[in-house]
């Protein structure tokens, strides 16, 4: 009788058919702007391939943090503060980020008066682990095909550990 019902018991569970699946690890929507996540300090500066100097970076004082899709970067030499929003293009290379929606602030929170602060910017980035570089022209408005053209300023990056 028992081995009856044990046969019935396993008849009911196979006709159910297959359990619910397992859920797997959804991969970031965009890796890119998951590895940019935390902290970041300005290591070096190029500006048509010749490097500014590690000197130089560091007396800037410039960090930038991403939380979520948004980029806060604190320049405390000249006490300057900009958010923006970050929108990524990962289908060319190099791949694309547009900074949107950019307020530029003191690091008190209150505008900074005669600032013709550009609303969007246009750079290419690049990031391999702890290392990030972006590369843009001055006025924004276009994207650089490379890090190496003409006109193109770089701001390599190296993330603060926690």
């Amino acid at each position: 009788m028992r081995f009856l019902a044990l046969v019935i018991a396993v008849g009911l569970l196979a006709s159910a058919g297959p359990g619910a699946p397992v859920p797997k690890e959804k991969a970031p929507a965009n890796p890119d702007l998951a590895a940019m996540q935390g902290k970041w300090v300005l290591t070096d500066m190029t500006f048509n391939g010749l490097s500014l100097g590690a000197d130089f970076a560091k007396d800037l004082k410039l960090t930038m943090e991403v939380k979520g899709d948004t980029s806060v970067t604190v320049g405390e030499k000249f006490k300057q503060r900009l958010t923006a929003d970050l929108v990524f293009d990962r289908d060319v290379t190099p791949h694309r980020l547009t900074y949107t929606n950019s307020k530029e602030t003191d690091l008190e929170g209150k505008p900074i008066k005669d600032r013709d602060t550009k609303p969007t910017s246009r750079v290419i980035y690049k990031i391999a682990g702890d290392t990030l570089t972006i590369g843009g022209t001055m006025d924004g408005k276009e994207f650089p095909k490379d890090f190496t053209d003409k006109g193109v300023m770089t701001m390599t990056f190296k993330r603060v550990k926690k």
